[in-house]
């Protein structure tokens, strides 16, 4: 590398020998005998300052990605309008790969954020979620497992008119929209799924060939559930929770809960009560997104 000093003389050399590299060369030498230059790099130094009229470095331009600036407006517009579309079908859309989608998402900071149902919380409700959230923290301070022995449980309707599971929906966007969908399904056509957890194991899905009613969820009850869990080792302690669905509040269901766990099941009218329009309390909702 020559200095801006060394670069000058070589060039005036050059020009005070009538244009010779040789001669150019062998006069820089003897006043800087420890720098060699070789042929080449003064040829090119000549062509840089005929072309430029200086001997200075220029400093190169940032390169400007047009084309990736266009897809990276392409996409964010995308998301823009449509913001619940999947990446798949972006990608498809946009003629992008799904890995340059989800580059550019990632740049930008867009992420996919999940739905929740949204129950509309009535008056009272704040207070029987409270009082729920307070028998379960002081049975856990008693007893750190407690959330072991608790088999949480949960129907969810799949339909066909495009409402389905959260674990399908999404929306793209760089802040949480707290997306939330309503759902009215009686009119299309329907399969109703069962599923519950309890600390690791999945029990289910049990699938109804029919509507949810009294008759089928004792069904359900007496030939799926029961035989599921009662050779578990701490079968006397677990406790069976669902909702307030008409169907888990009859008589009939009642009594055959109290007839095999006694007082160790949550539900409504039950010896603990389960809060009304709390999905949010099941971890069914976060980890299957059933509810």
């Amino acid at each position: 590398m020559l200095t801006l000093e060394q670069r000058v003389y070589l060039v005036q050399c050059y020009g005070t020998g009538e244009a010779s590299y040789n001669f150019a060369i062998h006069k820089f030498q003897q006043k800087f005998p420890d720098v060699h230059v070789c042929v080449n790099a003064l040829r090119n130094l000549v062509q840089k300052f005929e072309r430029t009229g200086s001997v200075q470095d220029v400093k190169k331009r940032k390169r400007v990605h047009n084309e990736e600036d266009a897809a990276t407006i392409l996409a964010l517009d995308s998301v823009e309008r449509s913001p619940k579309l999947s990446l798949r079908k972006r990608s498809a859309r946009l003629n992008f790969s799904k890995s340059h989608l989800q580059r550019i998402f990632k740049e930008n900071k867009i992420k996919p954020y999940k739905p929740m149902f949204l129950h509309e919380l009535r008056n009272g409700d704040d207070a029987l979620r409270l009082d729920f959230c307070l028998w379960v923290g002081k049975n856990q301070s008693v007893d750190l497992n407690f959330y072991k022995i608790i088999i949480f449980s949960d129907e969810s309707t799949f339909t066909t008119n495009g409402t389905v599971a959260t674990q399908n929906c999404r929306f793209w966007s760089r802040e949480n929209p707290n997306f939330k969908i309503t759902t009215r399904s009686q009119y299309y056509k329907k399969v109703n799924v069962w599923c519950a957890i309890m600390y690791g194991k999945i029990i289910g899905p049990y699938f109804f060939n029919e509507n949810v009613n009294q008759r089928t969820y004792l069904e359900m009850l007496q030939n799926f559930l029961l035989p599921a869990v009662r050779d578990e080792p701490n079968f006397e302690s677990v406790f069976f929770q669902h909702d307030g669905c008409p169907a888990h509040s009859t008589v009939l269901v009642r009594n055959y809960l109290q007839e095999h766990f006694g007082n160790r099941w949550i539900g409504r009218y039950g010896p603990v009560n389960w809060p009304a329009r709390s999905p949010d309390l099941s971890p069914l909702d976060f980890f299957m997104g059933i509810c």
